[in-house]
């Protein structure tokens, strides 16, 4: 309280000392050296810290989980991890779609089905939507190329025509019966 005699003068000074000795009610501090704190604030900044204290410790305990891991490593596996199962996905979609593409269409068996699938897949269309850009004229040209693949509205096959007339025209070789061998070679080429 001695800083009050400087702004109070010695007779004042003597005065509010009396006044206040043994006064409890009243404390008399200078604010602007920052000295003061209300008790509140003090207490609730250690209260504060503590918390603060109690978190550090906690972060620190849960950091040490993670010692010697490489976070880029990790992120980057991620990221395979997210492509690969992109493309996995896509295959699939891709897959489904071309399946349902060819169940608008009669097939003599389940093989040439499937190898008419593998032949759709092989090409690697592109996949729009629920689509496969330029499967229709894949499916039209595989009609032509192997027509014995596919089943008319009977259910019948196609087969190819086939003319023996056992005689020749004019003047070429005599038609030959083909052998079972070439017949099946020829047939799967």
């Amino acid at each position: 309280m001695e800083w009050l005699k400087e702004f109070l003068g010695d007779e004042l000074y003597a005065q509010v000392s009396v006044k206040l000795q043994g006064n409890n009610k009243v404390k008399l501090a200078n604010l602007a050296s920052g000295e003061y704190v209300a008790k509140q604030k003090y207490t609730d900044k250690e209260s504060e810290v503590a918390t603060l204290n109690t978190e550090l410790a906690a972060l620190k305990e849960a950091a040490k989980k993670f010692e010697g891991i490489d976070v880029d490593a990790l992120n980057q596996k991620i990221k395979d991890l997210e492509a690969n199962s992109a493309k996995e996905i896509e295959k699939v979609k891709r897959e489904s779609v071309a399946k349902e593409l060819l169940s608008g269409y009669k097939f003599t068996s389940k093989l040439a089905q499937e190898s008419a699938l593998n032949k759709l897949l092989s090409k690697e269309l592109k996949l729009e939507g629920d689509k496969l850009l330029g499967a229709d004229d894949f499916m039209k040209s595989l009609q032509t190329e192997c027509p014995e693949a596919f089943a008319n509205d009977d259910g019948g096959t196609k087969p190819p025509v086939v003319v023996n007339t056992g005689g020749s025209h004019e003047g070429g070789q005599p038609a030959q019966t083909p052998s079972l061998e070439s017949a099946i070679s020829d047939f799967y080429k």
